[in-house]
């Protein structure tokens, strides 16, 4: 299994964590791109997204962008099964969860992994690889979804805490600490940190 949790995707996470362990050039890869998490935004208010994808389109991939949004689990397996690299960006993890739980996402990233692809998940795509998401509702807005459960992916076993000491998120990422939930470890991660997590190895790596 191949993951790469972070707040941000920034050309300096690109070159120190994601290249080195992704295994070929990105130019080489089938990228699946899921922005699903950002539709509750307006167009004008997700230059932020387009940012972060272009990082990985400098760098030769070719985006394959797939919103998950209405889709049922035999459109998700066939995409996937055409991917190297899936990268959720990130968004409004609440929302984001629902859509991967009405479209079947969890059988696929699985063969995904089987088979040496990689998970790159930003601020909400990170979020949902967690095992339940509903620790991160401060920093979020929960009512935008209809979810029947806020279980997680369950990939790692912490529960990430993106945009620490960010200068619009930290307030809130200080209440999400203040109050953590039972049984769980909070992991912070600032917008020039990762969580590399492979067969091997699980790390915070600065960027």
């Amino acid at each position: 299994m191949k993951l790469i949790l972070a707040s941000s995707l920034t050309p300096a996470l690109l070159a120190k964590v994601i290249m080195p362990h992704v295994g070929k050039p990105l130019s080489a890869c089938r990228v699946v791109c899921i922005p699903t998490a950002a539709n509750v935004y307006l167009p004008e208010n997700r230059a932020w997204q387009t940012e972060e994808m272009d990082v990985l389109r400098n760098a030769g991939a070719v985006l394959d962008v797939f919103d998950i949004a209405g889709k049922n689990p035999q459109q998700v397996a066939q995409k996937f099964e055409q991917a190297d690299v899936v990268y959720v960006t990130g968004g409004n993890a609440f929302y984001l969860l629902e859509h991967m739980q009405r479209s079947g996402v969890a059988n696929p990233l699985k063969a995904l992994f089987k088979r040496g692809g990689t998970y790159i998940g930003t601020s909400a795509g990170a979020v949902v690889a967690c095992e339940d998401i509903d620790y991160v509702a401060p920093m979020d807005e929960p009512h935008l979804a209809k979810l029947s459960s806020t279980k997680g992916l369950g990939l790692v076993p912490y529960l990430i805490v993106p945009h620490t000491h960010h200068p619009k998120y930290d307030a809130l990422a200080r209440q999400i600490f203040a109050k953590p939930p039972i049984g769980h470890h909070l992991l912070g991660l600032t917008d020039t940190q990762a969580l590399l997590v492979t067969d091997t190895v699980t790390e915070v790596v600065q960027a």
